[in-house]
């Protein structure tokens, strides 16, 4: 089937309240945040079942979708912000989202008559027929941090866009702001139990990771021609998701135990460890791989509860270190392989902390110089994307698009199986079709 072509209803841009002022004009930018700074966005479609025509959608949904956006934008206005250097005295430069009560965020409708029911399955889907659908942080020549595109497929459904600029916050803040988006929808008000803490003087940086960090971010703050942009897509790129059921995960992690007990072996071994277990060894067997060399996986830790003094867990920001696993090829591939990679795992979550976030991140930029040996993940099950209800229902598919441009593993929790974990990623056609022979077979 060709692809539809997109009729675009509505461009423009959602801002605050016009009673509502920011609490702060200066949200200094921490060392969580700045190594994030000019990398790609962070981007995700939320699909929902919505069987009315575009008329009904415009007239009856869409004015309370962007009057609860501006409500919720007032408690998290860094997100309508604009990122800016500062200079000190110290002619050291620094970075700050600078928020005035005129900032606002894209918004975008449109109306799409391509096969919603496929685009919104776990099935492979091109990644060019989902590319509509995700907004863009850049429009005339103008960036922004935040943006959002509402997508109707008339009698079928809904597609809600959204991109985000990683240096402005984590998965844990965007998806807390998405959260209370939707419940602000759903009910009419904003439920102030969960305000945002936007206090970065919370976090303390005495070994100065900030200066250190800096400098393997951009020097200069990204040209609008050029800001946000990632590498052109490939055609035959196709987006998928697999579920593991609980039944599965403990099917897995007795095995691994199993062989742990065999061995006097102990280390973390959660629901998380066996999911990226089972998937980076499935990724591996389907590329075919055919080296000796050390296999990586880096993914991020929650370091809210980790740094001195912990962060409010409402903290909104990134917040979050390095986790390097590493592993033999031939240990990964090996019939040991699920423990041995369950072991590298879990025996590196174990060793995170604070004083080896510098160390961490000097790691993994190296790895980025081998990236057929490196595997990096997004999203995580404890984000709860399907409980986003706007009104009508859970989603009924929720993928991170934009592991289609880096390659990474995105995870959530299963939207049907109570206790599992989707795994959702983006790979050439043939590529793909080995990973799911794979990922099956070996269930």
């Amino acid at each position: 089937m060709t692809v539809s072509s997109l009729r675009i209803i509505e461009s423009t841009s959602v801002g605050l309240p016009s009673d509502s002022t920011p609490s702060l004009t200066s949200v200094p930018l921490t060392y969580f945040d700045i190594l994030w700074y000019g990398l790609p966005p962070v981007e995700r479609l939320f699909f929902y079942n919505f069987p009315r025509p575009t008329s009904y959608f415009l007239s009856s949904t869409l004015p309370s979708l962007k009057s609860s956006l501006s409500l919720t934008l007032a408690k998290f206005y860094p997100l309508a912000g604009v990122i800016r250097p500062i200079f000190g005295a110290d002619k050291e430069t620094k970075h700050e989202i600078y928020c005035t009560e005129n900032d606002s965020v894209w918004f975008t409708v449109a109306e799409s008559h391509d096969d919603f029911q496929h685009l919104s399955s776990q099935d492979a889907r091109l990644v060019s027929r989902l590319e509509p659908f995700v907004p863009s942080l850049t429009k005339c020549g103008e960036s922004k941090h935040f943006a959002i595109q509402v997508t109707v497929f008339p009698d079928q459904g809904v597609v809600i866009g959204i991109a985000v600029n990683h240096a402005v916050c984590d998965g844990t803040s965007s998806m807390q702001f998405v959260q209370s988006w939707a419940a602000t929808c759903h009910y009419g008000v904003f439920d102030c139990s969960s305000d945002p803490v936007i206090n970065r003087a919370l976090v303390s940086d005495p070994s100065d990771l900030y200066s250190f960090l800096l400098n393997m971010a951009p020097k200069e703050p990204p040209s609008k021609e050029k800001s946000h942009q990632a590498p052109p897509l490939d055609p035959d790129m196709v987006l998928a998701s697999f579920t593991l059921t609980r039944d599965h995960i403990q099917g897995l992690k007795r095995l691994i135990l199993r062989k742990a007990e065999e061995r006097s072996a102990s280390f973390h071994c959660s629901t998380l460890v066996v999911a990226f277990v089972y998937a980076w060894i499935t990724h591996v067997k389907a590329h075919g791989f055919e080296s000796n060399n050390k296999h990586s996986l880096l993914f991020t830790a929650d370091f809210r509860a980790r740094v001195q003094p912990p962060l409010p867990p409402m903290y909104f920001g990134n917040c979050v270190g390095a986790c390097i696993s590493q592993i033999e090829f031939d240990d990964l591939i090996s019939e040991n392989g699920l423990f041995l990679t369950a072991e590298a795992i879990g025996k590196s979550i174990e060793g995170l902390s604070v004083g080896k976030l510098r160390e961490n991140w000097i790691k993994a930029l190296e790895l980025f110089s081998n990236p057929p040996c490196l595997l990096t993940t997004a999203g995580s099950p404890k984000f709860r994307v399907y409980d986003v209800d706007f009104g009508w229902g859970k989603p009924i598919r929720v993928d991170i698009f934009s592991v289609s441009k880096s390659g990474a593993l995105a995870t959530a929790e299963s939207r049907d199986v109570q206790g599992g974990v989707e795994i959702g990623l983006a790979l050439p056609q043939h590529v793909m079709d080995c990973f799911k022979k794979y990922f099956v077979s070996g269930l």
